[in-house]
């Protein structure tokens, strides 16, 4: 399981500075979560909620005004 927190950790480390290039500040504003949430997340620390899960998964990539893009 402590294998698995952190596969799934690094996972949205690298989504989160490789896709959206964003800090974990402003990545956690954009899914409503809290920053030190998202850090726990990525260390491995907590295994993530379906519902936190979701937040994660449903944010959209930013057009360079800022906006999110729709797709």
């Amino acid at each position: 399981m402590a294998l698995e927190k952190l596969l799934i950790g690094n996972r949205i480390r690298l989504i989160r500075e490789e896709f959206f290039e964003e800090s974990r500040k402003d990545f956690a504003e954009r899914c409503d979560l809290n920053e030190r949430y998202i850090g726990q997340l990525e260390r491995g620390e907590f295994l993530l909620s379906m519902s936190c899960l979701d937040k994660i998964c449903t944010i959209k990539p930013k057009n360079d005004d800022g906006s999110n893009i729709n797709r």
